[in-house]
């Protein structure tokens, strides 16, 4: 595991402020224009990520959002995505109903994606190896693929929010991972993750 691998163009996660000239390293839910939007939408937030990332590489998903990437303009995007990647009572709470939404998403542009998942049962029924959960994981960032964690609980994982979304980047070292999440880059354990979350939770990213 002393390979790195990390995605291509980290910097293209990067959102100007349009206010103050701030520059994030990622979107954050809270840019959402309600209440309930901000509550829910880190699965939206995560998916806007992802496919504005694709966007380099086929430009229909970019919807119009055009580059350096501004607050205003993703905000909107944001809320564009939302109508796909809707959050329910519960949220985005499962892989389904993340991917089918993106894939709807990208439907609508002309764009046919394939989604690759791989689902982490709850604690009681966990394999006991993390390593195919692990060496799912570098499979896509090794395809440039920016990875849709879901974590249900957050175990042992103090950085991570329960119940929530967020969007894997690259392999720092070990079982550790970067990630984004509103406005913040975090280096994750996920090995301890995974040994310690008592609810699952599971992967997703798209070719």
């Amino acid at each position: 595991m002393d390979k790195k691998i990390a995605l291509h163009s980290p910097a293209a996660f990067e959102i100007t402020d349009d206010r103050t000239g701030e520059i994030y390293p990622c979107a954050c839910q809270d840019w959402f224009p309600t209440r309930w939007m901000r509550q829910s939408g880190c699965g939206p937030t995560s998916a806007s990520l992802i496919m504005s990332y694709m966007a380099q590489k086929e430009p229909r998903l970019a919807s119009g959002l055009t580059r350096p990437l501004t607050r205003i303009r993703f905000a909107q995007y944001m809320c564009e995505i939302w109508n796909y990647v809707t959050p329910g009572r519960r949220g985005v709470n499962t892989l389904p109903h993340f991917s089918n939404g993106v894939l709807r998403y990208a439907r609508d542009l002309g764009v046919e994606l394939t989604a690759h998942s791989y689902d982490v049962p709850a604690l009681c029924d966990r394999p006991k190896g993390w390593e195919p959960f692990r060496d799912f994981l570098l499979e896509g960032l090794a395809a440039d693929a920016p990875v849709a964690f879901l974590n249900l609980s957050n175990g042992k994982v103090d950085e991570l929010d329960s119940w929530h979304w967020i969007t894997l980047v690259a392999h720092s070292q070990d079982s550790r991972f970067w990630a984004l999440d509103n406005c913040k880059k975090l280096e994750l354990d996920l090995k301890l993750w995974f040994s310690t979350a008592l609810l699952g939770g599971g992967l997703v990213y798209f070719t």
